[in-house]
Order: structure tokens, then sequence, then C-alpha cells
């Protein structure tokens, strides 16, 4: 077998599956989204968990996870700013820039 023959049957048997993949996840979503749109509203959303978490809305979930993505950005951008100014200035080498 050549190697461009190889290497077509390699990338159609990927595509295949990668689509195949993407199917089955579609249909999750979608199963999940049809199921679930009548449970969630605006009185869900906006309202505490009782019964610990047995019954109630999710609002303290929501909160709680808008402010660990807000400490979370909080941290990484200055980190990451700093890195990269860090890197686009101060570093002369050209395999230190590669590696970092």
């Amino acid at each position: 077998m050549n190697r461009r023959l190889l290497n077509s049957l390699f990338t159609s048997i990927t595509v295949v599956a990668a689509g195949i993949c993407s199917l089955i996840l579609f249909f999750l979503f979608a199963v999940i989204a049809w199921n679930g749109v009548r449970a969630v509203d605006l009185t869900f959303l906006l309202t505490a968990a009782r019964n610990f978490g047995a019954a109630g809305g999710v609002l303290y979930q929501i909160i709680g996870s808008l402010l660990l993505i807000s400490v979370a950005a909080l941290i990484c951008f200055p980190l990451a700013l700093g890195t990269a100014i860090y890197k686009s200035e101060y570093i002369k080498s050209g395999r230190m820039k590669r590696l970092c």
C-alpha cells in the first residue's frame, strides 16, 4: 500500500469517526435540551436551593460560579499579561522564546 493511499484512508476514517462522535454529542445535547427546557424558568434561576439542594432553585450555584470565574480571571489576567510582556520584550534568545 503506498503512502498516499494510506494517508487518504486514515483521513477518511478520522473524518467519519469525528462525524459519528459529533452526531452522538449533538443528539445527547438535543435530548437534554428537549427534556430540560420545561424545568428551567425565571423562578428556578432566581430562587435559592432548599432542603439541601433537593428543592428550590440554583441562585447560589450561579453566584458561586460567577465568583469563581471572576477571581480566576483577576488572578490569571495579570500573570498572562506579564508573561507575554516578559517574553516579547526581555527574552532575546530564540531558543528560550520557543520554550516559553
